[in-house]
């Protein structure tokens, strides 16, 4: 066959809109590699089971190029039919088709690449079948990052191993208060995330009790876990709960499960199931962890159901626009003050005269909300409440577009190049203290600015992205800092005279007052090198920056950096202080926020002050891997 009748075949199965994107990357290709001279470069490796030395066969091992260099270039983006087609947004980073390679491990587990051009790679290796947890070059544990390494011209690394931690288990039994076997109960698994300074439990799996009373939950690389159970109505065929990207999962009843229990004195009172968890009761700040290592069953993991069906109340009231008149077709939500990530907020739909009542709604501190897009324009209503011991009548919610809170920026200081810093890329937030509720964002006009739509309750203030506050799944990349503010950094911001980057805001019914925000302009900067006991040096090492005891309700102080593969670090835009900084192989990203881990390590840290425009020169010793 030639190669015009070869083309020929291709281009009939190819649909029109792609073949000049397909024709095109032929010829690129075509022109890459008649330009760029025969690669020599090899990596050749073993995957082996985690702590033991184990050969894995069957492994697929991927090797994906990131960076090419002047002489030899990454190959061309291309559309490969049938998966991708024109338009498509590929990021700079993304590996092209020709620079991502595959093969597999033998029975020896080895494998090898060859013909490699020089450039930046990252290798990683993943078994089907969930009995092993993916591998990354340069990782310190399963579930850490690896790292990206450089491969140079004609060079062969050798005997490189990818560990691959087997999954354990945890399995164990749900009893009722009286002691027999729960059936049918939602067994919920959590794991632990810092967002905004904050620990917050995501749900990640979930599991059904059998007429034993038994679950068990499996596939679970190692790490610590929390785990939660539900009686559930008998008419619920399973679990949904909502997860975007890799953030953590939360699973939000909008209708609470409702069953009808008659008293001694024959009266029907209305009871509605929460969740419990595993050694503690139905607050999740009291479940108690789970560490699962590689390949661990963990048995006995119990919990008894003790108040996880509670009485049900019910909340009655009317929603208003701003003139007093009824708003029909509104939604109400009943929502729990306390966050869980797994929590009944009962919702409704106002009728035609605007009223609402909201069942199944358990004792506790609620914020009622009602939402309602009009035509120009989104309202909302909130108001705070307490449901104890009997339903709440006369509930009234009047509809606004929010309060408008306006304020200055304001530079203290001479940079260097005597220039004033553009604050246009600045983002002014208000982040809520509840995860459920909105943040209003602030519009910026020169130095001045507004925050719209600001209903009453506890907030946050955020100038993103100096504050570098990890608010994302973990290991997720922080938005980076502009050239131009780079030494910038958050002085305070103050409200009325009073400084609430500690405390937060409060809004209630009052009016917001005016808001000043002072930036620094030269801060200060930390330099250095992580290495192990024996002095060398420790590429990929998570390193953290934490203020004095005095100033940690500061969450905008905190920061963080990896070590890259020279094992050297830079933090800069420091507020000046007193500090103490660490450095880890391996940590649960954010755990640093935690006062009882800090606790644990805090006089291990290597104490520094940072001073207004100077940068500190510092070798920071690894410190053992996170119990």
């Amino acid at each position: 066959m030639t190669i015009g009748t070869f083309l020929r075949n291709v281009l009939e199965k190819i649909p029109m809109f792609r073949v000049i994107p397909f024709l095109a990357a032929l010829l690129l290709a075509s022109q890459t590699s008649a330009t760029q001279p025969a690669a020599s470069g090899s990596i050749e490796g073993t995957v082996v089971r985690w702590g033991t030395g184990d050969p894995l066969s069957e492994v697929d091992v991927e090797l994906a190029r990131l960076e090419g260099t002047t002489a030899y270039r990454l190959g061309p983006l291309t559309y490969p039919p049938g998966e991708m087609g024109p338009g498509l947004l590929l990021r700079p980073t993304y590996p092209n088709p020709s620079d991502l390679l595959h093969t597999r491990t033998a029975m020896d587990g080895k494998f090898s690449f060859v013909n490699l051009p020089p450039g930046t790679y990252r290798l990683l290796a993943a078994k089907a079948g969930g009995i092993y947890y993916p591998a990354e070059y340069g990782q310190y544990h399963p579930r850490g990052t690896g790292y990206a390494f450089p491969l140079a011209e004609g060079h062969a690394m050798r005997e490189v191993k990818l560990e691959m931690a087997a999954t354990g288990s945890i399995s164990g039994r749900i009893l009722d208060e009286d002691g027999s076997p729960a059936a049918r109960v939602q067994v919920l698994l959590f794991e632990s995330s810092w967002q905004s300074g904050r620990a917050r439990l995501g749900l990640k799996q979930s599991a059904v009790t059998d007429d034993r009373g038994e679950y068990r939950l499996y596939f679970l690389p190692p790490g610590r876990y929390f785990i939660g159970a539900r009686a559930d109505d008998p008419r619920k065929q399973n679990i949904s709960f909502r997860r975007y990207g890799q953030d953590p999962g939360t699973e939000t009843l909008s209708e609470a499960p409702m069953v009808l229990r008659t008293n001694e004195s024959g009266d029907s009172i209305e009871e509605t199931f929460v969740t419990v968890y595993y050694g503690g009761n139905t607050d999740p700040n009291s479940a108690r962890p789970i560490t699962v290592t590689s390949g661990a069953a963990v048995n006995g993991a119990d919990i008894l159901l003790k108040g996880g069906q509670q009485r049900a109340f019910r909340i009655r009231g009317l929603v208003v626009d701003v003139n007093g008149v009824a708003v029909p077709r509104v939604n109400v939500r009943a929502i729990p003050r306390n966050w869980s990530p797994s929590m009944i907020a009962p919702g409704v739909a106002t009728d035609a005269q605007g009223k609402f009542e909201i069942v199944g709604v358990p004792a506790g501190a609620y914020a009622i909300r009602a939402t309602f897009n009009a035509p120009n324009a989104s309202l909302s209503a909130i108001s705070p409440v307490e449901v104890s011991s009997d339903n709440l009548e006369g509930i009234r919610l009047a509809l606004t577009t929010g309060a408008t809170a306006s304020g200055t920026i304001v530079f203290e200081g001479r940079t260097v190049s005597g220039q004033t810093p553009d604050v246009s890329s600045l983002r002014l937030n208000l982040v809520p203290e509840h995860p459920m509720f909105a943040a209003p964002a602030g519009r910026l006009t020169g130095n001045s600015f507004t925050i719209a739509g600001i209903q009453p309750g506890d907030y946050r203030f955020r100038v993103s992205p100096l504050d570098r506050v990890l608010s994302g799944p973990p290991y997720s990349p922080l938005a980076a800092v502009p050239t131009g503010l780079q030494n910038v950094y958050v002085k305070s911001v103050r409200m009325g005279g009073d400084d609430v980057l500690e405390r937060g805001l409060h809004f209630q019914d009052q009016p917001p007052r005016e808001l000043e925000v002072i930036l620094g302009v030269n801060g200060g900067a930390i330099q250095g090198t992580v290495v192990d006991l024996r002095q060398q040096i420790v590429p990929n090492a998570l390193i953290a920056l934490v203020p004095a005891p005095t100033l940690r309700a500061r969450i905008d102080l905190f920061k963080s950096a990896t070590s890259d593969i020279s094992g050297r670090f830079r933090l800069e835009g420091l507020a000046p202080g007193e500090y103490r900084l660490f450095a880890w192989k391996y940590v649960e990203e954010g755990r640093w926020y935690d006062p009882q881990f800090l606790g644990n390590v805090e006089t291990r840290g290597k104490s520094l002050r940072v001073s207004e425009g100077a940068t500190e020169f510092i070798e920071v010793p690894v410190l053992p891997e996170e119990p």
